[in-house]
């Protein structure tokens, strides 16, 4: 029930077109770091460091998800 109901915020939040009412189908990878950042980054949003991924996941999950990953303490790609 909550999957569902936090989907559809999501959809209705951030795929809705202001102005026409209609959705749109995928969002632009281009964000913000930080939020006082001046300049976007592809997929700065979506990335989630080694400490977010142990925070959010059990540990047996998160061990899991950082071996097929291959997530790093340190990071696994240039920034």
């Amino acid at each position: 029930g909550q999957t569902l109901r936090d989907l559809i915020s999501y959809v209705e939040r951030d795929l809705r077109h202001s102005k026409h009412g209609g959705f749109y189908c995928a969002e632009d990878a281009d964000s913000l770091s930080k939020k006082n950042d001046k300049q976007k980054e592809e997929g700065a949003f979506y990335v989630w460091n080694y400490d977010e991924i142990y925070k959010i996941l059990p540990e047996k999950h998160a061990d899991i998800f950082c071996y097929y990953y291959q997530c790093e303490k340190t990071g696994n790609v240039d920034p």
